[in-house]
């Protein structure tokens, strides 16, 4: 069984050779003046723990009440320890076609397992026009 420890939306993440974590720009909102809107670059992290192996997660930017991604990434994540494994996921010139939450669905697959590991309510993006 994985859990997801965390999620971050950032204006930019990455992972250094020695292994550090840096997240510049944490937001949950994206203020745009008109839908749809192109947001140019921003990046998704997560951070999951469970039962060590190697998986295969997907990140993927569902929009409100719909369940086909505008965007997703895949890649190998392999849970190697307590700490468990950062994933960092860069998302380019990813266009919302509406205002509203879009769910951050984050899920991992292990052979022919495969499971969603993210909430709707908790984890998602905001897209809306400013005040």
């Amino acid at each position: 069984m994985v859990k997801l420890n965390f999620l971050h939306t950032s204006d930019q993440a990455m992972i250094s050779n020695d292994g550090k974590l840096s997240i510049i720009g944490i937001f949950t909102e994206i203020n745009v003046h008109s839908t749809p809107a192109v947001h140019p670059k921003f990046s998704i992290v997560t951070n999951i723990i469970g039962e060590l192996g190697e998986y295969e997660q997907t990140i993927a930017i569902i929009p409100p009440n719909e369940d086909n991604p505008i965007a997703s990434v895949t890649g190998n994540s392999e849970i190697i320890n307590d700490t468990g494994n950062v994933f960092v996921a860069n998302f380019i010139n990813t266009m919302f076609r509406i205002e509203g939450k879009y769910w951050i669905k984050i899920s991992v697959k292990k052979g022919s397992n495969s499971e969603v590991i993210s909430n709707k309510n908790e984890h998602f993006i905001l897209v809306k026009k400013p005040n």
